[in-house]
């Protein structure tokens, strides 16, 4: 679809910048829902064109872009949101940095690829706060391994008679942790059951030996309920699991995974591989013949990993649970 206008917005903290592509108008206004709305009614005025003839991108910048998501959505307003990485890589050579700056490279990018972009969609409420509370937990998680790891640590060298304070108040801190931990978990459970959309899909993937509450609600948000990317392949390929050909000319290297990846969902991806290995007897069984074929453990273990994901994206599109195939084998 063509548009109009293209127009580049630079989302931070307190303000962003606004360049319409091809055309002298551009502005600062405070990144609040009253500003957005002034921007939205202004911008429909200077170009006499009706705001849902234009195409607004702005890069992903977290909570800074939310409140311009939503009012777009609201209006229904075509928008596209692109990775800053992505858009850093498609400028090539470029010199000096600020927001209206920023906010016309946006623009130009959008312009020049605007058949390409996918429209993007704001997801509902309910994903939007399964994200945060896994968000959170994640957060926790990480801290908590943190302290155990220095108390850990401490406790092989230090005397835990001379140094009371400094063990007990880590100590203490983890307790509170896995207490807020498991809170979230049961707030995460609580919001799948609520909502029925949510609990279809995770019912379906959970039947897939290896998947639990945390990996499941994740790629649940993920693919915003398996509407954001077409097949396991893509996934993948976010995710980091699918390897690509390094060759050149006659030159010809092993195929390797990209290092531009959603790393924490490779890592969930991987206990969930190395869970299947363990519990799957179907997994299990894969996993040695393919080490007893001379295959490293790492190349087995990247590809338990896509089988786990092609087996929850079929699950999902054929939307009946995961039939276990190892115990009807003669």
């Amino acid at each position: 679809m063509k548009f109009k206008y293209v127009i580049g917005m630079d989302m931070a903290k307190e303000s962003f910048a606004l360049a319409v592509h091809n055309h002298p108008y551009e502005k600062e206004y405070g990144n609040t829902a009253k500003s957005t709305r002034q921007m939205l009614k202004t911008i429909s005025k200077v170009l006499k064109t009706p705001n849902d003839q234009c195409l607004f991108c702005l890069e992903h910048t977290g909570l800074y872009s939310l409140e311009m998501i939503k009012q777009l959505s609201v209006q229904q307003i075509p928008y596209v949101v692109i990775s800053g990485l992505e858009l850093k890589k498609s400028q090539g050579i470029s010199r000096g940095k600020n927001d209206p700056m920023d906010a016309r490279r946006i623009g130009e990018y959008a312009f020049l690829r605007q058949d390409k972009l996918k429209l993007h969609h704001l997801p509902s409420p309910a994903l939007i706060k399964l994200k945060e509370l896994l968000s959170l937990r994640a957060l926790h998680v990480r801290n908590r391994a943190g302290y155990k790891a220095r108390y850990n640590e401490q406790k092989k060298v230090l005397k835990q008679c001379e140094n009371p304070f400094l063990f007990q108040s880590q100590k203490k801190l983890i307790s509170v942790l896995d207490k807020q931990i498991d809170k979230l978990e049961d707030l995460i459970g609580k919001l799948i059951e609520e909502n029925e959309k949510i609990k279809y899909y995770y019912d379906l993937i959970c039947t897939v030996k290896g998947v639990g509450l945390v990996v499941a609600s994740q790629i649940i948000v993920k693919t915003n309920c398996f509407t954001s990317f077409r097949d396991w392949r893509k996934f993948g390929c976010y995710s980091g699991t699918v390897p690509f050909p390094n060759e050149s000319g006659k030159t010809k290297g092993p195929r390797r995974i990209h290092h531009t990846a959603d790393k924490p969902m490779k890592v969930l991806l991987t206990l969930a591989a190395q869970t299947a290995i363990l519990n799957d007897p179907e997994i299990k069984h894969y996993y040695n013949r393919r080490l007893k074929e001379g295959k490293t453990k790492k190349c087995v273990r990247n590809a338990v990993r896509n089988k786990l994901l092609a087996r929850i994206f079929s699950v999902a599109k054929r939307g009946t649970p995961y039939v276990v195939l190892h115990k009807f084998a003669a």
